[in-house]
Order: C-alpha cells, then sequence, then structure tokens
C-alpha cells in the first residue's frame, strides 16, 4: 500500500498543500506516522475530510496536538470512530469546545474512560 506520506520528513510534511491534505485517500491516512501527525499544521489538519478522520487509527488520533483538534469543525468531529475518539487523551477532551463538545454522538461519549468522562464533566460544570 502506498502513502503519499511515505518517507516523508516533517519539513516536507508541513510542505503539502491543504489540497494534497483534501485529497487523501484512506491509503495515504493510513501511512500517516505518528511524527507525521504531530508535522502536520493546523490548517492541514482544517482540510481534513471527514473520510480522512474516519480513516485514522487510535494511535494516530491520539497523536493530535490539542492546537490541532480544537480547529476541527463538528463534522470532523463527529467523523471520529468511536474507537480513536475512547483513544484521546483526557488533555484532548478538555481541549474541545462546547460547540465541539456539542457535536459529540451519543456513541462517542460512551466509550469514554472514567477521566475522560471526568475531563468532560468538569467542562460541562466550568461552563455553567
Amino acid at each position: 500500500m502506498s502513502s503519499i506520506f511515505d518517507g516523508l520528513t516533517s519539513d516536507q510534511v508541513q510542505a503539502l498543500t491543504t489540497a494534497d491534505i483534501a485529497g487523501m485517500t484512506t491509503e495515504d491516512v493510513a501511512g500517516i506516522s505518528t511524527a507525521q501527525i504531530v508535522a502536520l499544521t493546523t490548517e492541514q489538519f482544517q482540510a481534513f475530510s471527514t473520510q480522512s478522520i474516519a480513516a485514522l487509527s487510535n494511535i494516530q488520533a491520539r497523536a493530535i496536538e490539542t492546537e490541532d483538534l480544537v480547529v476541527l469543525d463538528t463534522a470532523q468531529i463527529r467523523a471520529f470512530e468511536t474507537a480513536d475518539f475512547a483513544a484521546l487523551t483526557t488533555a484532548q477532551i478538555e481541549a474541545l469546545s462546547g460547540t465541539q463538545v456539542a457535536a459529540l454522538t451519543t456513541a462517542q461519549i460512551v466509550v469514554l474512560t472514567t477521566a475522560q468522562a471526568k475531563q468532560l464533566t468538569d467542562f460541562l460544570e466550568a461552563r455553567g
């Protein structure tokens, strides 16, 4: 299986255009290493299609920096498969905006760990 990410350095990953990112196939997504996930820019994450978000593995989802996660729109947040959403760190859960939290699916909420659920509860209580 070949991916546009095969052999790319962090600098080369950052040089990919948002059009390159928006046009990724599921094979391209499968080929992204965690180091390459970290190298992606905020603008590149915004260009991820919902199909690309859904194709992320739980290891890839966990590697997304919080500042990149918070720029995803509600359709992108809803596109996370439940296992991938469950793999997010408590810091990632805490970083979600109110709009993103409101967009969560029931399936995404029920797979949260106790620690993640506490972060979400604390988030909701802090916003009254």
